[in-house]
């Protein structure tokens, strides 16, 4: 089964750094990948699961991809030229029309990541900012998501929600995957008094954090 967390706060609030912080502590219990969405590649499909599948291919080969049928095989060298480089015997991928090409690649993606997840090595997909994810990434999202699949995955995003209507139009489809959500709200200022305290091991904070 594929569960799906999300880590939602504000900007610079330390989202990026507590997922990581957490990835660091499963180093060699799972298989990591980590695709990062940015406002520039907004254009770009399926972009953050490009860099997830090209980190996947340098990092623990593709043997693991020879599970694939083919045909699903030469769909992933449309974004991982690594794969054509050590299949070379690969075909080019079948021309279909752009609706069930898109359904084709869908597919291909969903089953070239899983093929990474060992039976005790679960796979941990994380997407970095979310909020700038390309539609056709949120639509894989969605049908990772669906997919009834034994070898277990995690998806883990973060994400920060905006007053800006394009922002309240992504947070309709991210509510719809359905992940599980933790906020992470700003340090009220006995909070933050406390913390000062804490790290520098005062007796009594600054005036000015007071």
């Amino acid at each position: 089964r594929v569960h799906a967390a999300l880590v939602i706060g504000e900007s610079g609030i330390g989202k990026t750094r507590l997922i990581e912080r957490w990835l660091d502590g499963l180093q060699g219990q799972a298989v990591i990948l980590r695709g990062h969405c940015r406002e520039i590649h907004r254009q770009a499909a399926f972009h953050p699961i490009r860099e997830m599948l090209q980190g996947a291919a340098r990092e623990y080969g593709v043997n693991a991809l020879d599970e694939l049928p083919n045909a699903l095989l030469a769909e992933l060298t449309r974004l991982a030229p690594e794969i054509k480089n050590q299949r070379a015997r690969l075909g080019a991928p079948v021309s279909l029309p752009p609706a069930q090409a898109r359904e084709r690649l869908i597919e291909a993606l969903s089953r070239g990541l899983r093929a990474y997840a060992e039976e005790r090595r679960p796979l941990v997909l994380f997407f970095d900012d979310l909020q700038w994810a390309d539609n056709e990434s949120l639509d894989w999202i969605a049908a990772f998501l669906r997919a009834r699949e034994q070898r277990p995955a995690l998806l883990v995003a973060s994400y920060r929600p905006d007053a800006l209507a394009a922002s309240v139009k992504m947070d309709a489809r991210v509510h719809q995957l359905e992940a599980e959500s933790f906020h992470l709200d700003s340090l009220s200022k006995p909070e933050t008094v406390e913390l000062v305290r804490g790290l520098g091991k005062l007796s009594d904070a600054p005036n000015r954090f007071a």
